[in-house]
């Protein structure tokens, strides 16, 4: 259970009807479950905005990291805005080192803006935090945030974008917030209490009047941070309630088909079922279909004549695959294009050219394998552009000499086009 909320309620902010938002330290490494489940959380909930902030190592990191690259474009492909962690030292740190990480952060890392962590509430400092966020904002940056992690001074107000006015155990009251910040936007405020049991939803409506980003956590000290709530889809449903939101219960999945290089191939036979086995819908790729949230389905894709199903884009090697959908999905069926065959004929002559019937011949493929064996003249049905090797054996005292096209190598490799013709030379 959630904390006792204490103070009276000293009323509805004058901007109320501004949509909250979710501001979420992600403090995990991009192929956490923790990314996915905040993708997946924007995508049941599209109108509630939300805001990860990275922190690949108390800063930018030493070196560029390609999963924060892949992580952060997910993130943004989702609709949730990224911003970079960087320290200030409660204003003592240099604030030429504070701006080498937010230009690095514009080097490495597509993020939409920076938060100031260890910000100052004290009165002095706030031309320090000016200059920082408006060299942000010089770099293309959109947004900034500071936080001091508890009350601050009105002078605060404009110096970032948005302050965190609470970080510690438990909820602040909403007397507390709206205390002199009533006077200001509840754009200018955010709040991240941590060691929060459950998600009371109407102390999040209330919080929601006050503050523009709320998040919370039952993850406790040394770091709340490492984690989300196993509520965190509660508390987005509470604050999308909160700003009057609508909930999204159906999803669009695509269903294409490629090659192995990634060009489009259209017209594969699908067909998607449900659970229980009814057919949803069946059609030619490119395939579309309405899919409820959090249901299940088959989706089976056919072999076209002159193509062979290979693998899913999840690396999935049946046809028949099944997915649960929790947002909007691409799947890509990638296929082997198989080629018109060819007939390749070995023949077996003397030095003078007159034919030697009855010599063994062994065809195999690239890996090695044997494909097939028999007397000359031998006949094999071959794929267009497939590597092989031919290799003809002695008999007696006939002895292989050559190939017609010279080689003196009896184990003969080739890569047909189109129907071929080969000839052995035997000596005796």
């Amino acid at each position: 259970m959630l904390a006792p909320i204490f103070g009276a309620f000293h009323g509805w902010n004058v901007d109320a009807a501004t949509p909250t938002g979710v501001m979420v330290p992600l403090y995990t490494y991009p192929t956490d479950i923790t990314w996915n489940d905040m993708i997946n959380a924007k995508s049941r909930y599209p109108s509630v905005p939300m805001i990860a902030i990275i922190n690949p190592s108390n800063g930018p990191g030493p070196s560029r990291d390609s999963a924060y690259d892949s992580g952060i474009q997910k993130l943004h492909n989702a609709g949730i805005s990224v911003l970079g962690y960087v320290m200030t030292g409660w204003a003592s740190r240099s604030s030429s080192l504070v701006k080498n990480d937010i230009s690095t952060y514009k080097s490495w890392y597509d993020v939409n803006g920076i938060f100031f962590d260890e910000m100052s509430n004290s009165a002095g400092h706030e031309v320090y935090y000016k200059n920082l966020s408006t060299y942000a904002k010089s770099l293309g940056y959109t947004y900034t945030v500071g936080n001091p992690g508890a009350d601050t001074l009105p002078s605060y107000i404009g110096t970032v974008d948005n302050l965190i006015i609470y970080e510690t155990g438990g909820v602040p009251s909403l007397s507390y917030l709206a205390g002199w910040h009533s006077s200001y936007s509840k754009n200018n405020f955010s709040i991240i209490p941590y060691a929060v049991g459950g998600v009371d939803k109407t102390y999040v409506a209330g919080a929601s009047s006050h503050a523009g980003y709320v998040y919370l956590t039952n993850d406790d000290i040394p770091n709340p941070w490492d984690s989300l709530p196993p509520y965190f889809s509660d508390l987005v449903s509470a604050v999308n309630a909160a700003n009057g939101g609508s909930v999204v219960t159906q999803y669009t999945v695509n269903v294409k088909s490629t090659d192995l290089t990634g060009n489009p191939i259209s017209g594969i036979w699908t067909t998607v079922k449900k659970s229980d086995g009814t057919v949803l819908k069946t059609g030619y790729t490119p395939l579309s279909f309405t899919a409820l949230r959090g249901a299940s389905y088959n989706v089976n894709v056919a072999n076209e004549q002159g193509a062979v199903f290979n693998h899913w884009n999840n690396l999935n090697t049946s046809p028949s695959r099944t997915i649960t959908v929790w947002n909007a999905l691409t799947m890509t069926a990638a296929y082997t294009a198989v080629s018109t065959p060819v007939s390749l004929t070995v023949k077996s002559v003397g030095l003078s050219g007159g034919a030697i019937n009855g010599l063994w011949t062994e065809i195999y493929s690239s890996s090695g394998g044997l494909l097939a064996s028999g007397y000359t003249p031998f006949s094999y049905t071959a794929t267009n552009g497939a590597k092989y090797t031919i290799a003809m054996a002695d008999y007696q005292n006939y002895v292989f000499n050559h190939w017609e096209n010279g080689s003196t190598n009896r184990a003969r490799t080739i890569t047909p086009t189109q129907s071929s013709s080969f000839t052995a030379y035997y000596q005796q």
